[in-house]
């Protein structure tokens, strides 16, 4: 029962440690997502002013901004870039890239956030994310993008100098990982949904465990939390044994002592009854 008591206890403890730093994650991913968002609101608001977008606003924006920018960029309603931060993808056909087939089809004055993918020209990962442009009388007009490198999000992980076993989180509500970072590895663009834990994690919204990772097969204590304003679910974890390290600590020492307890009690019924048995044996010896 105390061994118990202790594990929830400490566990308990270990799940509001992932907590607070959960809020630092989410503030820090919020804080540039917001960044991002306000390049493209302030792209629209051009655009509707002018009904177009210079190279030179684009590179001043990129080049201007500490966020995490592959590339901004803006495309007519052909689905062909028209101007770009980066050159190399002036005149690209995005035609077939989801956030336009979304954009062309929905008029939507949200942002969307599109799954990873390896950008053709830097052949590195980005995610794009968009905002519909329309014409004064609402037709679809085309689309403003930015590229957006998930390397970038490692950076809280790096400043808070979290110990070696964690693992921070940013999971698409479309089921794709924007990014993983542990101490040694970087994961982005792994799709989950075929996991039966993702529909469940998208319903619950916000929850903590222990289970075995699906990605690196170790015990971890987790907290995740579903961003309200954002389509994203973050995740802090951390290997249970480290987790739980003084409960462990303290079940071991807790085991030792009632081993080493028993131990004593063996020994002392043993010679207790060997005790009896010479006192049995002297009786019987006298009555002879």
């Amino acid at each position: 029962r105390f061994v118990d008591n202790e594990h929830q206890h400490h566990l308990a403890m270990a799940f509001r440690e992932e907590s607070n730093l959960l809020l630092a994650f989410e503030d820090n991913v919020r804080r540039d997502i917001n960044g991002v968002d306000e390049i493209l609101r302030e792209l629209k608001t051009e655009y509707a002013a002018t009904g177009s977008i210079s190279p030179k606003l684009l590179s001043y924006i990129a080049k201007t901004r500490s966020l995490p920018l592959v590339h901004v960029s803006m495309a007519n309603a052909k689905g062909i870039i028209e101007s770009s931060s980066l050159p190399e993808i002036v005149a690209m056909d995005i035609t077939s890239s989801e956030y336009f087939q979304y954009f062309q089809s929905v008029n939507d004055q949200s942002p969307y956030f599109a799954r990873p993918v390896i950008g053709r020209k830097t052949q590195s990962w980005l995610f794009h994310v968009s905002r519909r442009l329309n014409t004064p009388d609402g037709a679809f007009a085309g689309t403003v993008t930015v590229g957006v490198d998930p390397v970038f999000f490692t950076k809280f992980y790096k400043n808070m100098q979290l110990g070696q076993g964690f693992v921070v989180t940013i999971l698409g509500l479309d089921g794709f990982i924007r990014l993983r970072q542990s101490a040694d590895t970087t994961e982005i663009g792994t799709d989950i949904r075929p996991l039966s834990d993702f529909a469940k994690i998208v319903e619950n919204k916000s929850g903590s465990g222990i289970r075995v990772s699906n990605i690196d097969h170790i015990s971890r204590s987790y907290t995740y939390r579903t961003m309200t304003d954002y389509p994203f679910v973050l995740f802090i974890s951390l290997p249970d044994r480290e987790a739980l390290a003084d409960y462990y600590r303290l079940r071991d020492q807790y085991w030792l002592t009632a081993l080493i307890g028993s131990i004593f009690v063996v020994i002392f019924f043993g010679l207790l009854l060997l005790l009896m048995d010479q006192r049995v044996k002297v009786e019987l010896f006298l009555r002879e």
